[in-house]
């Protein structure tokens, strides 16, 4: 609407639009850009320097860099655009940089994948040395995303580890509604205020129908990503059990001996106090050691998932497909599943007995697997437990 409604006044040349979002995937924001058929320059924060805890943020900015209003009304927006244009000669000065953590936000948004390594280490520090630093958890944990989003340089537990840090920074600052936000964009329904991403395949489907090609996005929308938000009085309807025919019930087919595929789950809870729901994504990478490499042509791969007494899930029987985006395919790409385990009402009132005992999630995956130099073949199971809830 502030487009729409200012676009007069940039086409006569007396105000000037510059964007910024908090987006985690800026060329997701080009994508939208080009559907919407907006073309000013938009600038990415995604470290959330500017410190803000809710948007949108509209402000007025003069020539000089000082700001005049924010949020402002109709009054304030022509009272700005009347004011005589200030003459600034040269450019403005790149501020230097003022401490280590600085540093670090530099060479993570502008640097190379060395220099984003860099910056985890600077964090991790920060971290275990104030470990009450919010902003410094909060960056870590968008550095850590980052790195599993890079398939070249992604390290066991990142996208897990960026979760935890998310929830640490929200933990010491709940009112920050960016970071809570983050967390939300890979948590359970229950949690989300709104569908993030469903927008996606309309924007792609409209772009195409105009003749243009779409801008690429460089990582593949999660499930959790484009799900509509569930309200808790239609939990129980929707999380009933659907009906799958369980694919090994009688644990016959051969166990996964050489650990040619590793397992590795991030649970994203819901923020709130109560916990009722967990968002569980589970990563499934072939052993680089042993050279598997998935192996379609034989079947689908597929996963079984067995939620403990009182909890629910809505699919039992999953299938690991392959990825889309060009740098996450090829047959050794890690593949992922994700699924919803939510409390049903009755285990509401026994809360403090579940939570002393701890709660388990209990599944297999039944993969299509070669390995080695000869390429051998495989069909093997492996069973895994994920714990939802810690006992604590």
């Amino acid at each position: 609407m502030w487009y729409e409604r200012t676009k007069p006044l940039e086409t006569a040349g007396q105000i000037r639009t510059v964007g910024l979002i908090q987006e985690q995937h800026p060329e997701r924001c080009r994508l939208f850009m080009q559907w919407k058929q907006m073309d000013f320059p938009v600038l990415v924060d995604s470290l959330n320097l500017l410190d803000v805890s809710a948007v949108p943020i509209t402000m007025l900015i003069d020539e000089t860099g000082v700001i005049k209003a924010i949020r402002p009304d109709e009054k304030q927006l022509a009272a700005f655009v009347a004011e005589p244009a200030i003459q600034v000669s040269g450019p403005m000065p790149a501020p230097a940089a003022q401490d280590e953590l600085d540093v670090a936000n530099r060479l993570l948004l502008l640097g190379d994948a060395d220099d984003r390594d860099r910056a985890i280490h600077t964090y991790e520090q920060r971290c275990g040395d104030v470990p009450d630093d919010a902003r410094a958890h909060f960056r870590l944990g968008v550095a850590l995303r980052r790195r599993f989003d890079d398939p070249a340089a992604r390290q066991p537990g990142d996208f897990a580890r960026s979760v935890e840090h998310w929830r640490r920074a929200l933990a010491l600052k709940p009112n920050q509604y960016i970071w809570r936000r983050r967390i939300q964009q890979y948590g359970p329904r229950l949690d989300k205020p709104y569908p993030f991403y469903d927008w996606v395949e309309s924007a792609q489907r409209d772009i195409r129908a105009r003749g243009e090609e779409p801008v690429a996005l460089a990582v593949d929308l999660s499930g959790a990503e484009i799900a509509r938000p569930q309200r808790a009085t239609d939990a129980r309807d929707a999380l009933s059990q659907v009906e799958a025919l369980e694919p090994d019930p009688d644990g016959k087919i051969d166990r996964d001996q050489q650990h040619l595929l590793g397992i590795e789950p991030v649970l994203v809870p819901d923020t709130g106090r109560a916990k009722r729901a967990v968002r569980v994504h589970v990563l499934f990478t072939p052993s680089a050691v042993a050279g598997a490499k998935w192996n379609d042509e034989a079947g689908p791969s597929v996963v079984w998932i067995d939620p403990p007494d009182g909890w629910s899930v809505e699919h039992r029987l999953l299938t690991l497909a392959p990825p889309t985006t060009a740098g996450g395919s090829g047959d050794s790409a890690i593949r992922t599943i994700e699924f919803e385990a939510t409390r049903n009402e009755a285990i509401e009132s026994a809360e403090g007995n579940h939570r002393a005992n701890g709660t388990t999630v209990h599944g297999y995956a039944l993969y299509n697997i070669c390995f080695g130099p000869d390429g051998a073949c495989t069909y093997v199971r492996q069973d895994f437990a994920i714990a939802i809830e810690s006992g604590e």
